[in-house]
């Protein structure tokens, strides 16, 4: 287990565990954890997003489609991104020198800006990432075109729109 030191959550005695370390014995959640997959590798052929993905792409594209579903945003919108701390190894990992922990992914996000319910997210995997909206032409910005591929469920609804500088750019405002 490369990410999670499973002995620890069951070492400390005078700190408060978590519900399901009392529940379940340390070999039983490395057993779960061992054979927990969401996707079969034969697939991997078939398979068409982005590569570094192919693990997780299935539950993520899930996650999209649920929180869609099940929440229609409010008038005000907004696209940020958001950086993940991160200390194992990943090629999509972003180098961050300024910041204490140097390593992070970033997600791209669209969130309804009075409750903050996050409606959809994109996995930013570097500059080959697969940016699948019909709204996109070869010569539009790759800024530009995460916020039409996050956007693009909702156009024509009357929707605010609100981005910072990292986002803007006279193609995305021509659209």
């Amino acid at each position: 287990m490369p990410y999670i030191c499973s002995n620890l959550l069951w070492s400390f005695k005078k700190v408060p565990k978590m519900y399901f370390v009392s529940v379940v014995s340390r070999e039983t959640f490395e057993l779960i954890f061992k054979f927990l997959h969401f996707i079969d590798n034969e697939g991997l052929p078939t398979y068409q997003a982005p590569p570094i993905l192919f693990k997780i792409y299935s539950v993520m594209c899930h996650l999209n489609i649920k929180f869609q579903t099940l929440y229609l945003p409010n008038q005000n919108i907004a696209i940020d991104e958001s950086l993940t701390l991160w200390k194992g190894h990943l090629s999509i990992r972003q180098y961050l020198p300024l910041k204490a922990s140097k390593f992070r992914i970033k997600t791209f996000k669209l969130w309804e800006s009075r409750t903050g319910y996050l409606w959809c997210f994109l996995e930013y995997t570097g500059k080959n990432t697969v940016l699948q909206s019909s709204l996109i032409t070869p010569d539009t910005p790759k800024t530009a075109g995460v916020v039409l591929e996050l956007l693009e469920p909702l156009f024509g609804r009357e929707h605010t729109l609100w981005i910072d500088n990292f986002f803007n750019s006279p193609e995305l405002a021509r659209k």
